[in-house]
């Protein structure tokens, strides 16, 4: 079967998002090793300190006057900026291929969703007719729930340990997105779970679920984002 410029276009994007991922794990890893090294000369910050101008000059001040143990650091740091430069750059050409998707370019109008976590739905998920009901998706992306035994032989509901953790963190950052903005469907479902009774916890996982549901539901029929669906389509959660 010869290959079409869309089935190009979409190898790409994935080959893009699988790069970034790679590059972002490289981000965080970098951003470990300074953390750790300074840790051990009595400088304790977190991720977000080398990212902040001012918060950075204030760590590297604290840091012993020794011109090796700083050079130590200052080539840390190089290693960290580059990453963050590598992403970003990635980032932008992902959203330059992403726009050329109808699909991704769909779920875009989704409360929460934004280019990249479209695309990373589209390339993780593959085809939607892979899961032959939404508690297989929510399953693989780690918003179901499994039966586990315990040490004490009795069986609990949990999350599932085994699942793709790039579309676990963007259906949870997309839930997060939305609640935040507030006047959208989504945020408020969340809120009428929490009046319901649910845990701010069991609500966020069930708005996870919802999103889930409607990006998965708009492929399967291809079709474009209907507020007055949202919901329809999802169980009822516990």
């Amino acid at each position: 079967m010869k290959s079409t410029s869309k089935d190009s276009d979409l190898r790409i994007v994935g080959s893009g998002i699988r790069t970034s991922y790679r590059k972002l794990d490289l981000w965080v890893s970098e951003a470990q090793k300074i953390i750790w090294r300074v840790r051990r000369l009595g400088v304790f910050i977190k991720q977000k300190d080398l990212i902040d101008d001012g918060l950075r000059k204030e760590m590297i001040a604290k840091l012993p006057s020794d011109e090796i143990v700083r050079k130590d650091v200052e080539l840390l740091l190089e290693g960290f900026d580059l990453a963050i430069k590598q992403v970003h750059e990635l980032r932008r050409r992902l959203i330059e291929l992403a726009k050329k998707e109808s699909m991704i370019e769909a779920f875009r109008e989704i409360p929460g969703v934004d280019w990249v976590r479209a695309a990373t739905f589209l390339v993780f998920i593959d085809t939607p007719f892979r899961f032959k009901s939404k508690e297989k998706l929510w399953k693989y992306m780690g918003i179901g729930l499994e039966r586990r035994q315990s040490g004490d032989g009795h069986e609990r509901l949990q999350t599932p340990r085994r699942c793709s953790r790039p579309l676990k963190n963007v259906i949870l950052g997309a839930a997060r997105s939305a609640l935040v903005s507030k006047e959208n469907i989504f945020a408020d479902q969340h809120q009428r779970w929490l009046n319901d009774g649910c845990s701010p916890w069991i609500a966020r996982r069930n708005l996870a679920r919802s999103l889930a549901t409607v990006m998965w539901g708009m492929w399967k029929s291809g079709s474009v984002f209907d507020p007055s669906q949202v919901g329809k389509s999802l169980a009822k959660a516990h």
